[in-house]
This record gives structure tokens, sequence and C-alpha cells, in this order.
């Protein structure tokens, strides 16, 4: 692609985070993410987990950014399937209020789905 893309996404491991059961018996992870615009208008950004036999959720799963905004956040992936590690991966997609180019970022998340209790 030419130029930068208009969308920079950084996913850690949420730190004081402990992957836990939720309600229902599916697993709660967290993460931080940093996003960045650098679209020249406002955009909406989904965010969508990916991880393989896990019917993913994730919390938030949309939110505005402004022109060159910064926005630094915790998100909620929710997974079901038996425990262990899964690699899987968290997406974001910027689409311009306005109209215009989609632009589409990732970044590889691992979730841990803990033993029941």
């Amino acid at each position: 692609s030419a130029g930068r893309a208009t969308l920079d996404l950084t996913v850690v491991p949420a730190s004081q985070f402990e992957a836990r059961r939720g309600p229902g018996g599916r697993a709660v992870d967290a993460f931080e993410v940093s996003l960045e615009s650098r679209a020249r208008g406002a955009v909406r950004v989904r965010l969508a987990a990916e991880v393989p036999g896990g019917d993913a959720a994730i919390r938030p799963a949309e939110l505005p950014l402004a022109p060159g905004e910064h926005r630094h956040l915790r998100v909620l992936v929710t997974v079901g399937g038996a425990p262990g590690r899964r690699a899987g991966r968290l997406e974001a997609t910027a689409v311009p209020d306005g109209g215009g180019r989609i632009v589409r970022v990732a970044s590889p998340i691992t979730v841990t789905v803990p033993e029941p209790r």
C-alpha cells in the first residue's frame, strides 16, 4: 500500500488482569489497546476478535475517533470452549463518517481460557 496506514493499532495483555470464567462459563480476558487515527476526517472503529474454536465476542465493539486522535482503552474478549491458551487476532476496522476508504488492521493476541472452578 502507498504511504502509511491511516489507523495504528497496538495490543498488549492487560496488566493486573487475570483471565476468569464469566457468566455461563465463558472465559473473559483483557487487553490494553492503543488506537491512533491519521485519517483526515472522523472515523468509527469497529473492533473484532477472532479466536479459533472460541466464538469470540469483544467489548467495546465500536468507538469513534476524531482526526489525529489517540485512544487508549481496555477491551474485554469473551470466548467459550475448552481451557488453554488460544492464539487469535484482534482486528480494528476504521470506517470514515463521510464515506471513503475503509482501513483494516490486526494484531495477534493470545487468549487464556482458565479451568472451570
